[in-house]
């Protein structure tokens, strides 16, 4: 049977399944003999125990997580990897390579990254393979191979020469046998593994996926107009690499799918948040590009089986089953039933990109929350903007967000390039635009502020200039920048509807500005419902509209919507809608600000706004079923109000109406007086408008508690802008660097200057790492000693020089201050210092002068050499406080005397005492506490960090010692 199958097959088909064993055999043969020596070198791991007993023993795994990682396949954890009786495929010794093995060098995860997915397009792809295309493919798989030995044996120093000649030989033998002895078996089995179902799935929803993909190729910066018009703007030519970042680190966009909160396990669930026009739909798409492409840029991208790209926006169905069968993969799936499709997705490895969660509806929210709880060893990449992720979070359990940040001025020169490239052929032309641009905005850049960091706004900006330099020079926020880009819009709707008519171009204005009203009423009424999708009586009324003012109305309605075709297995339907929020909520800001700044009926001027007026809003408002979306229209609306000059003053807003946008803001769509980024915005837009800062101000000054660190770079500039607008500090400041240097955090120095000058802001600032790295030249007297002197310090952490502990005297607000000193003759200053709030303590409570503030915690880092000092010349520290420490570094027993003898100089009342890094000893421990006994009875708890471990009669001795209590940490 098989020999006649054989007969039958095409020289190519022969071809293919010689490759498709080479591949499959190799892929299997090469990832056993890599975890055959890398197991061997691990010390928890000896000859024989099976996969079960290494994984719960020598690595500490549940039950739980065996099953999770291995599923199907835990059966074969029972067995040894030398057993003969193990069989696994690729996929199954790639589970052991990513999950057993422990962290391994990156050539050689990338190779073997690139092996299985050799097996992945053989096996899932449609291949006819010539006589020299197979020859160009087994050199390729040999040497693949040979590169994946030669990093093992670099990694382990091990020789693997005889393993490769022998893996070669057989490779070489394969393309020399007979067709009948081999390949029968080849084609046999491809046949089998094609009729399967899962096999069926992955190929044929490959094939579909990626025709239906080719839908997303454009990244259309004006994304309501048709993709026609921006044919240029493809993820190829376009895309540029983005600022990511975890945690205020920042991370490559290479390693997106392996971020994880620890080594052994990824987190399934990956966010992706950030604001609108920083570049997470790009993101998405740039995703589905390489998946599409096979490309290696991303790594791990083409260890799925299929990538499922959901644009939450264009979701109609509230369920997995009707999204894979009628939207998404209608043709795979129409001989399967809708209940074994799920089942048959949730056995294959799937990436789900889902784009958009800020512009889900009722059904798309649905999906994703399906999504969530049955596909739980799928991937997740969820976009959205920030106000919508805690909502997201709240379904997930392990996840990771990553902040999209957009362009550094470096890559935003880069877009441009490639922009111009994609636009103009001629490159002496291409090069002069890209130079007049680029001077452009670095002209603007103080007007323009961080807009242009957003991939978006520099995309808008672009195409303006290209059509409009002299509109373009003069934009200042996103506001002006969509006024113009709508102007332009409109302009040229004008021009080919007077084409099409004999009326002068005046009646066409006119009636396009008569008809643009009603779009702009409908956007804020779409607004409130919470929908994209024009319902069939609004898509009337447009263009019974645009027929009463005798102009074509296909024409003027697809100017600013869109005709989206959906086919689904009951027909096919045509909606007219808004291709994204932005679209909505600008049209929709238009229509507010007209709405509150008419005055017919209205004196605006007065106390405050109308009370029906102000009703009709909060009514429309609290109808909607997503009132997070009316922060960005408000945003717009602050740019787009008139300003006028009724009280002899500059142009300003009127007062009552922005008095009573803030009322929404902060009351009804519960924004806090802390989100500093949205309140730098409004100014912005606003233009700087002064009835606009001065509100800000106000509240920033009664309520608002800012935090500085290092997981928001960006942020402090934002609190510097604020703060310069506002002429306000907030009431309360924490500065929080632990794992970066201060001058890492942009723009911290002149900030805290200017906080120190407005005098009424209590500050908390704990430079975390200069407080604790031990040998660490950086001092934070540049930041502080403006704010001591300003006498606005409470809580005080770092490395003090001269200059910060002479100005520690005017810091009478001090609660708290924890200092590594590093010289003597810092130490003696800071000695004075507490001698006197010592004196002006006990004085205080010798006269009954009512409750001050005074020092409650006092820690000191002694970061001095061991017996690098006599500890004679030390000074005496005074103090009266709840709790004080003193932290040694380095030491080691034969310096553990010199250590008493500091604390007996210093303060022998030390509440808490501290050994960092050192190699003290069980003995030297016992040493300490023999001499010391006197300092011991004030002393709580001695903590030791040291290389020394205790032996289990020594633990005992030290869990029962209480005075003080002790605690031992190995590092």
């Amino acid at each position: 049977m098989a020999i006649q199958n054989v007969v039958q097959c095409s020289n190519n088909d022969i071809n293919f399944g010689k490759y498709f064993k080479a591949v499959t055999s190799t892929g299997k043969i090469i990832m056993q003999k890599v975890s055959l020596l890398v197991l061997s070198s691990n010390t928890n791991y000896t000859a024989g125990m099976s996969i079960q007993s290494f994984c719960c023993g020598g690595l500490g795994w549940s039950n739980g997580e065996l099953r999770k990682i291995f599923r199907s396949d835990l059966p074969r954890t029972k067995f040894s990897l030398e057993d003969p009786q193990l069989e696994g495929d690729v996929t199954f010794w790639y589970k052991i390579i990513s999950n057993l093995l422990g962290p391994l060098p990156d050539s050689l995860k990338n190779k073997l990254s690139q092996l299985k997915n050799l097996r992945n397009c053989v096996c899932h792809e449609e291949l006819t393979i010539s006589d020299l295309d197979l020859i160009d493919k087994m050199q390729h798989l040999k040497m693949l191979s040979v590169d994946i030995m030669k990093d093992v044996d670099a990694f382990l120093r091990s020789d693997s020469s005889a393993f490769v000649d022998k893996l070669l030989e057989d490779l070489d033998d394969l393309l020399q046998q007979s067709i009948m002895t081999v390949i029968s078996a080849s084609v046999e089995c491809y046949k089998e593994f094609r009729d399967d179902l899962i096999g069926r799935l992955i190929r044929n929803g490959r094939r579909e996926l990626k025709k239906s993909y080719d839908s997303l190729k454009i990244l259309n910066p004006l994304n309501w107009l048709n993709d026609d018009q921006f044919h240029e703007f493809s993820v190829k030519n376009v895309f540029t690499v983005l600022q990511l970042s975890h945690a205020g680190v920042d991370i490559e966009q290479s390693n997106l799918l392996e971020l994880g909160n620890n080594i052994r396990f990824l987190a399934r669930v990956i966010i992706l948040s950030g604001v609108f026009g920083s570049g997470k739909t790009s993101l998405c798409r740039y995703l589905v590009h390489e998946w599409c492409s096979y490309s290696n840029s991303v790594h791990g991208l083409n260890d799925f089986d299929l990538l499922i790209h959901i644009s939450l926006q264009c979701v109609v169905s509230d369920n997995m089953k009707q999204f894979i069968t009628e939207q998404l993969l209608p043709l795979t799936t129409k001989d399967m039933k809708p209940d074994e499709v799920v089942l048959l997705l949730q056995n294959i490895r799937v990436l789900f990109v889902i784009d958009g969660y800020d512009e889900r509806n009722a059904a798309s929210r649905a999906l994703v929350k399906e999504i969530l709880m049955k596909f739980v060893d799928a991937k997740i990449v969820l976009a959205s903007r920030p106000e919508f992720t805690l909502e997201i979070k709240n379904m997930v359990g392990q996840h990771i967000e990553v902040s999209v940040l957009g362009f550094d001025a470096k890559r935003r020169v880069e877009y441009v390039d490639k922009v111009m490239t994609a636009l103009e052929p001629d490159k002496k032309e291409r090069r002069a635009k890209s130079d007049k641009f680029l001077s452009m905005i670095a002209n603007n850049s103080k007007r323009i502020g961080e807009q242009l960091d957003l991939p978006l706004a520099t995309s808008l900006l672009l195409i303006l200039w290209l059509k409009d330099p002299e509109s373009a020079s003069n934009i200042s926020s996103s506001t002006s920048l969509y006024v113009e880009l709508f102007k332009m819009f409109r302009s040229k709707l004008v021009n080919r509807l007077l084409n099409q008519s004999s009326s002068h171009q005046v009646q066409i204005e006119k009636a396009v500005d008569e008809w643009y009203r009603k779009v702009i009423r409908i956007a804020w009424k779409m607004l409130i419902s919470d929908t994209l999708y024009l319902s069939d009586g609004d898509r009337d009324e447009l263009v019974a509209a645009a027929e009463a003012l005798h102009i074509n109305p296909i024409e003027t309605l697809s100017t600013f919507l869109t005709c989206r075709m959906q086919e689904s297995l009951s027909g096919t339907s045509y909606c007219f809608s808004f291709m994204h929020n932005s679209a909505v909520e600008f049209m929709a800001a238009e229509y507010f600000s007209a709405f509150l700044s008419n005055t017919e009926n209205d004196e605006v001027t007065s106390h405050r706004i109308s009370l029906n007026r102000e009703q009709e809003v909060l009514r429309d408002l609290r109808k909607s079923g997503n009132i997070l979306r009316f922060r960005e229209m408000i945003i717009y609306t602050f740019g787009l109000l008139p300003k006028s000059n009724r009280q002899g003053d500059e142009d300003s807003i009127p007062v009552p109406i922005v008095e009573f946008l803030l009322k929404l803001l902060l009351e009804e769509l519960t924004v806090s007086e802390e989100e500093t980024e949205l309140w730098h915005n409004i100014i912005t837009e606003s233009r700087y408008d002064s009835a606009v800062r001065c509100a800000i101000g106000a509240a920033i000054n009664s309520k608002s508690w800012w935090t500085i660190d290092e997981t928001n770079k960006l942020l402090t500039n934002v609190h510097l802008s604020l703060m310069r607008a506002t002429f306000s500090s907030p009431a309360r400041l924490n500065v929080e660097t632990n794992f970066k240097s201060a001058r890492d955090i942009p723009h911290l120095a002149e900030f805290l200057l200017l906080v120190a000058i407005h005098k009424n802001c209590d500050v908390s600032l704990n430079f975390g790492r200069q407080f604790n790295i031990i040998d660490d030249q950086e001092q934070m007297d540049e930041m502080v000693v403006p704010l001591l002197r300003a006498n606005s310090v409470i809580e005080l952490t770092g490395h003090a020089g001269i200059k910060a502990m002479k100005a520690l005297k005017t810091a009478t607000k001090l609660r708290s201050i924890s200092l590594r000193i590093s010289s003597i003759e810092c130490l003696k200053v800071f000695a004075e210092y507490l001698k006197q709030s010592f004196k002006s303590f006990h004085f205080n409570q010798i006269l009954h002068l009512g409750k001050k503030t005074f020092l409650e915690n006092i820690e000191v880092f002694l970061d001095l050499q061991p017996n690098s000092v006599s500890p004679e010349l030390l000074p005496q520290l005074i103090f009266c406080v709840r709790r004080s420490v003193l932290k040694f570094c380095g030491v080691s027993d034969e310096e553990i005397d010199w250590c008493m003898k500091c604390l007996q100089k210093l303060n022998n009342k030390f509440s808490f005492v501290v050994f960092f890094q050192s190699q003290i000893t069980f003995s030297g421990i016992k040493r300490f506490l023999r001499r010391n006994s006197d300092a011991c009875k004030h002393m709580k708890a001695i903590l030791v960090h040291s290389s020394y471990k205790p032996s289990e009669s020594e633990n005992s001795f030290l869990h029962t010692h209480t005075r003080p209590i002790i605690r031992w940490c190995k590092v």
